[in-house]
């Protein structure tokens, strides 16, 4: 089951951070974020959830 990362800032799909310590960067908000701060979705929530 594919997970899909999300801003907690503004709740658009991250992409993978290049800055070291961090996993996700935002490029609408230019913030970075480890997985503990990030919303955590499933494919699977997704279908449901429309």
């Amino acid at each position: 089951m594919k997970k899909i990362y999300y801003c907690p800032i503004c709740g658009r799909e991250l992409i993978e951070s290049e800055i070291e310590g961090y996993s996700f960067q935002c490029l609408h908000c230019d913030e970075d974020f480890t997985e503990s701060e990030v919303i955590i979705k499933t494919e699977e929530n997704e279908k449901t959830e429309k």
